[in-house]
């Protein structure tokens, strides 16, 4: 894993690199083939992963393996447990979202927190580096304004599919000349608890990110309010300070509002704004979420 020199994420909110993990694996990187090292769990379950596979699949006499994202260690195996039909040797496809600021949740969701607005997925060799195998294949796609990280999910998985079955049907020119990757790898921190919360202070537009990632919370009348879906609106706060809700659905922020669409009470299910609006009756104008 390539190391880096960034501050770390909690303290820059430009980065979301965090020196700890890094060095953590720096420093691990180089013993992850030796079968008695930190890494030995992964390698002792090996055996297993790759028993279960080749009883439950026909990868036997195949010439190439689609081993998804992530195959790691057990790829090696595979690749020896059965020779191809063919003769020669066999190749290890695998299928990756490509994103231009982070490395499939965490990338998806910090790629969304970034405003990145293109991502896109590509069928590469795999090699023993990390993520250092050729792109045979890649497809880029533009981000919804208000997509959602569960969408986007499905979004790519079926574009992958896709690509890795029509290079299949082109076989064998198909796979003949791959480009050599670009760029450093990157590194995607896990999404925190705290970096779902809404903070009120924040713009519209930051905000309905953190929506999109999905699990986005804040407080209402002292207990937790899910927001599920929600939209930056232009319009004007009025004066009132950052969290106030309005009776039209609309919360105040630090730069714009925020159009809630569907919400869920601590303990209740998941209902339009609406609905919710009608069963909390605001005591007055000027309640406050996250207060």
């Amino acid at each position: 894993m390539a190391s880096a020199t960034h501050d770390n994420a909690a303290h820059d909110p430009t980065t979301n690199v965090e020196d700890g993990e890094i060095g953590k694996f720096d420093a691990i990187a180089g013993r992850f083939w030796d079968e008695h090292g930190p890494f030995r769990p992964l390698h002792q379950l090996n055996p297993q992963r790759v028993r279960f596979i080749t009883e439950h699949s026909t990868c036997a006499g195949a010439r190439v393996l689609d081993v998804g994202c992530g195959g790691g260690l057990v790829c090696e195996a595979l690749a020896r447990c059965a020779p191809p039909r063919s003769g020669g040797r066999r190749l290890l496809l695998a299928r990756r979202p490509t994103f231009p600021r982070s490395p499939v949740d965490e990338r998806l969701a910090r790629a969304i927190l970034a405003g990145d607005e293109e991502t896109g997925v590509c069928v590469m060799a795999l090699e023993e580096g990390l993520d250092t195998g050729p792109v045979h294949a890649r497809a880029a796609v533009r981000i919804g304004a208000d997509e959602r990280a569960d969408a986007l999910r499905e979004r790519l998985r079926a574009l992958g599919t896709d690509l890795l079955l029509a290079l299949l049907a082109g076989l064998p020119g198909s796979l003949a000349h791959p480009v050599p990757q670009q760029g450093e790898a990157t590194y995607a921190a896990k999404i925190r608890p705290e970096e779902r919360r809404l903070d009120w202070q924040r713009p519209a537009l930051e905000l309905g990110r953190v929506v999109r990632v999905g699990r986005a919370f804040t407080t209402w009348r002292g207990r937790r309010l899910l927001v599920h879906r929600a939209h930056p609106v232009a319009g004007s706060p009025g004066g009132a300070p950052p969290g106030t809700l309005r009776v039209d659905g609309r919360v105040v922020t630090g730069d714009g509002l925020l159009e809630l669409v569907e919400v869920q009470p601590e303990g209740r299910s998941v209902q339009p704004v609406g609905a919710f609006l009608a069963g909390a009756r605001l005591a007055a104008p000027g309640e406050r979420l996250g207060a």
